[in-house]
């Protein structure tokens, strides 16, 4: 049997909870119900979830009620599943129950006379955590040529221009050609941001 608060000494509000099997214990609780008031959601520094029973689906009201803590803002009609939700075995965290609960009111504020059904976007509360995507960017090289990609890995093997020529039997002058006509390509600023990417390095070289 899951044992209750209720602050406001609301006889009906008592019935109906023990009528559904809640205890009502002012000790050792698991919930706290609140009405809430002229002056909003009474504060409670209890680390148990706090739900809060309005007369009426006033959006603004829910909002300041989720904004002090509620994870619950219902009409005494509701009280008996919301309370059910809230302390079920595999309920979320309080925490959780919280942000959940300022999306829900939030969401509530932003559809009033908006048109039925829209879909509201709250992104800094609605979005979760997510790990950076695993697809790597697409490399700045897709665009080589077969022979010009040749040349690239030639270049990086040996570790700059000059010994690449060595490698190949050509001259400087020839490599740095191809790849100024590589950088257009690819859309690079010249043959040095070219070398950059490719982690090569010609101290001697020349753009």
């Amino acid at each position: 049997m899951n044992r209750v608060l209720v602050v406001d000494d609301h006889a009906e509000l008592i019935d109906d909870l023990q009528r559904a099997g809640f205890e009502i214990d002012s000790r050792d609780f698991e919930a706290i119900v609140v009405r809430v008031g002229d002056d909003g959601l009474p504060p409670t520094s209890h680390a148990v979830p706090v739900v809060a029973v309005i007369e009426d689906g006033d959006p603004e009201e829910r909002l300041r009620a989720a904004i002090a803590g509620a994870v619950k803002c219902v009409t005494p009609d509701e009280i008996v599943d919301a309370l059910r939700a809230v302390l079920a075995a595999d309920a979320p965290s309080l925490v959780e129950q919280q942000r959940r609960a300022r999306v829900v009111a939030l969401e509530a504020i932003a559809r009033s006379g908006d048109e039925p059904g829209c879909r509201v976007r709250l992104t800094r509360l609605e979005r979760r955590p997510t790990r950076p995507s695993a697809v790597p960017a697409a490399s700045p090289l897709a665009g080589c040529t077969a022979k010009q990609r040749e040349l690239l890995d030639a270049i990086t093997r040996a570790g700059g221009v000059s010994d690449a020529a060595i490698a190949l039997g050509t001259n400087r002058g020839t490599i740095y050609a191809t790849l100024r006509r590589i950088a257009h390509r690819v859309n690079l600023r010249d043959s040095g941001e070219l070398l950059r990417i490719i982690g090569a390095q010609d101290p001697a070289g020349r753009q």
